[in-house]
């Protein structure tokens, strides 16, 4: 079945009243009246169908509206499960920065933990000290420590230095950092007091520690160099070669221009810079080749001061 819209078919029918009225005035000029009777029945035919045809397409346009409105159902209903699953995102978000929060927390505890396991281990280790593992001696251990087991064996003499014995003395090393004074009685006491010399000296030595101070001076000599170059006729050539030497921090003492021998109104640079060493101002000078012209390096030399 053939398909038209309704401006269609309301054109159709514009045209087939335009025919009726043709075919009326055809046959008030004498045009036999079968013929129009069979006119007028195709155009009825012709009618009916457009009609139906109307209706068909009323039909489908109305179907259109209620498929336009369940979309429309659709989609606010797709508009709320947006929302809402950007208000359940958003407390989401929420979520996990909480737990981000709480992680971070818990980390400074567990480094607060692990702070103080540290302490407790030292702690520990400080408190197993006792004479038999470190220098704390056996008097100042605490009361119901283990006791250390004397294993000399007894000989019955007396604690003390033995009779006969030479005795432990400490050695004086050796050099010029002795020096005895001996103490004397006047005359007028030792026969006041009635004193008599038994010929034992008493030696009591007192060590004195004499402050040292040792200077080191480290000295390194100071290298120039000289260096010829030229720049192009250009506003900033001279400064952008020695932006290079400041660049590397290397200090310049002097600065002339000189002209050219044979060129008129041309001038090189003759110039003396203080060096840290040879082979990084020879690197600095081959950065220094593409800015600068006919460089050359014409030697190294002591600074003066």
């Amino acid at each position: 079945m053939e398909k038209f819209s309704l401006d269609e078919a309301c054109e159709r029918l514009r045209r087939e009243k335009l025919h009726y009225q043709n075919a009326y005035e055809k046959l008030i000029s004498g045009k036999t009246y079968s013929t129009l009777n069979g006119e007028l029945e195709e155009s009825t035919r012709r009618v009916a169908f457009y009609k139906e045809k109307s209706e068909h397409l009323h039909d489908e346009l109305k179907e259109a509206r209620n498929a336009n409105a369940q979309l429309k159902d659709e989609n606010r209903i797709l508009s709320r499960r947006v929302d809402r699953l950007g208000k359940e995102l958003a407390c989401k978000d929420e979520m996990v920065a909480a737990k981000d929060a709480e992680i971070v927390l818990l980390r400074e505890r567990i480094e607060a933990m692990s702070s103080l396991e540290d302490e407790n281990r030292k702690l520990k280790a400080s408190l197993a000290k006792d004479s038999g593992n470190s220098s704390i001696p056996s008097s100042k251990e605490r009361l119901g420590h283990k006791h250390v087991q004397n294993n000399r064996e007894r000989t019955g003499r007396r604690p003390g230095g033995q009779s006969g014995h030479r005795g432990h003395h400490r050695q004086v090393p050796a050099g010029d950092i002795q020096k005895n004074v001996d103490l004397f009685i006047d005359d007028e006491r030792i026969v006041r007091e009635g004193l008599v010399p038994t010929g034992k000296v008493i030696e009591k030595r007192v060590a004195g520690l004499l402050p040292l101070i040792e200077v080191t001076t480290y000295r390194a000599h100071v290298y120039r160099a000289a260096v010829t170059f030229t720049v192009a006729d250009k506003a900033g050539m001279l400064v952008e070669v020695l932006d290079v030497f400041k660049a590397h921090e290397i200090n310049m003492k002097k600065l002339e221009s000189r002209p050219i021998a044979g060129k008129p109104w041309q001038y090189f640079f003759f110039v003396e810079f203080e060096i840290p060493c040879e082979e990084k101002f020879k690197g600095v000078c081959q950065e220094v080749k593409g800015k600068a012209e006919d460089l050359n390096i014409l030697g190294y030399y002591k600074s003066a001061h």
